[in-house]
């Protein structure tokens, strides 16, 4: 076959890969919004200044709201459909980089194959199709390594390049989109230079000087940002989440999600199975065939894992982040994708292999991908339509609207936002005093801070028992995957005779 040939077919075979990832992450982009993705509505709803105004000292930096923010002027309607296609545009953006990066390290045939894993992956496809930074995040990460990887594989050349500043751009985006990409940062940085000192026989030359200040300007630019973190870490302390204080089984399910077995209920040990020894045996493939690559992909997995896991047990409400460390199912599946890819070529030679790649994927993979999207509990709350529907009708003008945990409150503004005027579902920036413990200071202050007459109260059903003697009204119960949710009237002051 001539290169013409060669490069058609590489081209049609780059088009079907993208058309899959498109098809895994277009699956439920129709699901009941999160709570989470509706918070992300309420903090970009009113443009770039008021979305980092509100988004403050979050785990989560502006970046992302921001791109949000900029999307909503242009979307005709906030329907959770369009604010999910940027997720979705980002995990393709992701597939693609992942493409190329392997095909810079294995054939470009194989590359195809390697990448269907990433492409069919249920864990990355949800997190494509949900108003959530993971995506924009998974796709900074995956450029990083595309960009550390080409710096490596250029075995330490010295001078200032463009790899270097790809490296630094996609870091720098990562962070300003999860702080938890710092661990990710010092991790990589760790991992690429041991392997260029490993490369330069352990001499510091200016290869490594280079690659020292790019990191370090990422931590000078980031640095701003170091104090809200501290102030985030404070008050997630002070709630006090039971979260905070995993367990065994917990951490263990953290890790399971790392190798991209996250959502896979019925079928966790099926896809271990067969990503885990795929895995093993592409490490060895890579390590033979681009030896300083593969070292620093296992380093940066070994840096992270063990670095996170000594953090979570020191300190458990930073050690959080350990359980935002998708971006590792990237590096699991880029080994899974090369073992697998290379077990065909055994089996069937690299001409069938290629041939064959998309119906065995579609055999051995889609059916265990449409197997665990049934197993999604893809949302964390209740379909509310029919809440607002029946609630909306009885808000009269001037009531007010509040919510515990604080969380539901974006959801009530989602789809109550046009039944209450402008201001009446709070959030003030003393939330967290209110609890299921202290509901009658939360009515006390209702009743000096406003001139409203009834209180929407949203509280789950197994805290009601703090309402014991007040006044209420059951108006609505909502069933919710974590429990049930009560929609709650109560009098803030007495009717007129």
């Amino acid at each position: 076959m001539d290169n013409k040939g060669v490069w058609h077919g590489q081209y049609t075979g780059l088009v079907a890969l993208l058309l899959i990832g498109l098809g895994a992450r277009l699956t439920r982009l129709g699901h009941v919004p999160w709570y989470d993705e509706t918070f992300n509505w309420y903090v970009s709803k009113d443009g770039v200044g008021e979305a980092i105004d509100r988004i403050g000292n979050d785990f989560f930096p502006p970046l992302y709201n921001s791109f949000l923010a900029l999307w909503l002027k242009l979307v005709p309607a906030p329907d959770m459909v369009w604010l999910r296609l940027p997720s979705v545009a980002a995990g393709l953006v992701t597939l693609y980089i992942v493409y190329r990066l392997l095909s810079h390290l294995i054939s470009a045939r194989q590359a195809l194959v390697a990448a269907s894993l990433v492409a069919l992956s249920p864990g990355l496809a949800l997190w494509a199709q949900v108003v959530r930074p993971f995506a924009f995040e998974l796709m900074f990460v995956a450029l990083a390594l595309y960009a550390g990887v080409r710096l490596v594989s250029a075995q330490g050349q010295a001078g200032l390049n463009r790899h270097h500043a790809l490296l630094f751009t996609a870091l720098l985006g990562a962070v300003y989109t999860n702080h938890g990409a710092l661990f990710f940062t010092a991790s990589f940085g760790g991992a690429l230079m041991a392997t260029m000192l490993r490369q330069s026989g352990w001499k510091v030359g200016r290869a490594h000087i280079v690659l020292a200040l790019v990191f370090i300007g990422v931590a000078l630019c980031w640095l701003p940002a170091f104090e809200g973190l501290l102030a985030q870490r404070a008050r997630s302390a002070a709630l006090n989440f039971p979260d905070h204080r995993p367990g065994v089984e917990a951490l263990l399910n953290t890790l399971l999600g790392f190798v991209s077995l996250s959502y896979l209920w019925s079928l966790k040990l099926v896809s271990a199975g067969f990503i885990i020894p795929c895995a093993a045996f592409g490490a060895r493939v890579l390590y033979r065939r681009a030896p300083d690559a593969g070292l620093t992909l296992l380093l940066l997995a070994a840096f992270f894992t063990g670095g996170l896991l000594l953090l979570y047990l020191y300190d458990p409400v930073f050690g959080r982040v350990l359980e935002r460390g998708y971006w590792l199912n990237i590096i699991v599946l880029i080994f899974a994708g090369t073992g697998f890819a290379a077990l065909l070529a055994r089996l069937l030679g690299a001409p069938g292999a290629c041939r064959l790649a998309v119906p065995v994927l579609a055999a051995m993979v889609a059916v265990l991908h449409a197997q665990a999207l049934r197993n999604i509990n893809a949302s964390e709350s209740a379909d509310w339509r029919p809440v607002a529907e029946a609630v909306g009708a009885k808000v009269a003008p001037g009531d007010i609207a509040f919510t515990i945990p604080w969380i539901m409150a974006p959801h009530v503004d989602y789809y109550l936002g046009e039944r209450f005027k402008a201001g009446a579902i709070k959030r003030t920036p003393d939330l967290f005093r209110y609890n299921t413990g202290n509901i009658p200071m939360l009515l006390e202050d209702m009743r000096d801070k406003t001139d409203a007459k009834r209180l929407w109260l949203f509280i789950a059903e197994g805290d009601s028992t703090a309402l014991d003697g007040a006044a209420f009204e059951v108006t609505e119960r909502i069933e919710a995957p974590g429990g049930a949710l009560l929609v709650l009237a109560l009098p803030l002051r007495a009717e007129a005779p």
